[in-house]
């Protein structure tokens, strides 16, 4: 029987002030009660990071298979460099913090990741959030036969849960010759991005693919002067080659009232009714 395998991870970062360690502990078991019964590989650079794991999937019933790798090892690690400094070219400082940042990506790396929390933690966010295709591409190479697909889950992919449309990522339809996922709520330049990292999956034949269309697409955007990361990156991918991707779902607040309304009442029947189709 084909199966989809799991990858996901957690490195913490001191100075990380987008996350807090509570954070990943309170949402962490929650994602878990969403894969019961399946094979997740987890990565970390803190062997502490992985026994806490572990024992949470065995009291889960997930079955993990744990990674250590630190994350200047990355092969995304050169590239997290080059784009903090493509975020530093922005130069935003000549005018005051501005009371919000509407949801631009590279105003919100730029004040709370570079000015924020430093250069060197922003880094490290952005190796983690880049890193995920190149995992996945290499997973998908040594995976064992009978996995047909692989899916990268952020460890804290329970927040989502009845935000947008489709939330039920393992009740979903896949193609079987694209990437599935979902979209955001961020914009690039005023323009809501396509691409949300927290759930991403493709069969294996797929990731490898990905992963050079990324680092095609990254490298372009660190000659930019913007505060790009994953998803900036990939939503100019989906540009690019759209018959590569396939949007699962959308956050409830892009959705006019109309689309709303269906949207929720489709995910609320789904609830209660699992094997029916609307």
């Amino acid at each position: 029987m084909k199966q989809k395998l799991y990858v996901s991870g957690y490195w913490p970062i001191a100075g990380n002030v987008k996350r807090s360690g509570a954070h990943y502990s309170n949402w962490f078991p929650q994602t878990l009660q969403m894969l019961r019964g399946a094979d997740l590989i987890f990565y970390s650079s803190s062997e502490d990071v992985l026994e806490w794991a572990q024992r949470l999937c065995v009291a889960q019933g997930v079955k993990m298979l744990p990674r250590i790798r630190a994350l200047d090892e990355m092969q995304a690690w050169p590239l997290a460099g080059q784009l903090v400094q493509s975020c530093e070219r922005m130069a935003l400082d000549s005018w005051g913090r501005p009371s919000s940042f509407a949801g631009e990506k590279g105003m919100v790396h730029y004040w709370r990741d570079l000015r924020g929390a430093g250069a060197d933690v922003f880094r490290c966010l952005n190796t983690i959030w880049l890193c995920r295709t190149d995992l996945l591409a290499q997973e998908s190479v040594q995976a064992p036969d009978h996995v047909e697909r692989l899916a990268w889950i952020d460890s804290t992919m329970a927040r989502f849960n009845g935000q947008r449309s489709n939330w039920r990522f393992w009740m979903n339809a896949e193609p079987m010759d694209r990437v599935s996922h979902y979209a955001s709520p961020m914009r690039f330049y005023g323009r809501r991005l396509a691409y949300n990292g927290s759930y991403v999956s493709a069969p294996r034949s797929i990731w490898p693919e990905f992963a050079q269309l990324m680092h095609q697409v990254g490298n372009q955007a660190a000659q930019m002067a913007y505060g790009h990361d994953d998803e900036t990156i990939v939503n100019e991918c989906v540009r690019q080659r759209p018959e590569l991707f396939h949007c699962l779902g959308l956050p409830y607040k892009r959705l006019s009232r109309w689309h709303f309304l269906k949207a929720k009442v489709k995910d609320g029947l789904i609830g209660y009714h699992p094997k029916a189709r609307f």
